[in-house]
């Protein structure tokens, strides 16, 4: 693809999601909505060090590309299947951040770990909602 069709493209996408955020925030909220609500009194059980040695090997192969773009992304946690990361850089106020996100970051850890159920962000943007 050349440069000037890839920056057309991204042109199309960021203004189909600027046009209709209802979709990524619809999806969001999806996967807010899944993730667990935990008691004050039970803390949470970290996940083994194989997970975030996982995680961590697979945002490593994305990370190149998002920083190419002046963006980033940082493993927060995870919880019971639920991914938590921080975008950083250009990426917090990118309006293709969400298809980066679901596109990029979760298609990726669901395909290469079953074991993952949902990608969330946790920035400034989206602080943590009962996670």
């Amino acid at each position: 693809m050349s440069n000037h069709a890839n920056i057309e493209l991204r042109g199309k996408l960021a203004g189909y999601f600027a046009s209709s955020p209802s979709a990524a925030d619809t999806a969001r909220d999806e996967a807010y909505s899944h993730s667990p609500v935990l008691e004050k009194d039970v803390p949470p059980q970290p996940p083994s060090s194989d997970a975030m040695t996982q995680v961590e090997a697979l945002l490593d192969t994305l990370r190149p590309a998002m920083e190419a773009d002046g963006g980033g992304v940082d493993l927060d946690c995870i919880c019971d299947g639920v991914v938590a990361v921080r975008l950083k850089g250009l990426c917090l106020d990118c309006p293709s951040s969400d298809m980066t996100l679901r596109l990029g970051i979760e298609k990726t850890l669901k395909t290469r770990l079953a074991w993952v159920k949902s990608v969330i962000r946790v920035d400034e943007a989206y602080p943590k909602k009962n996670f």
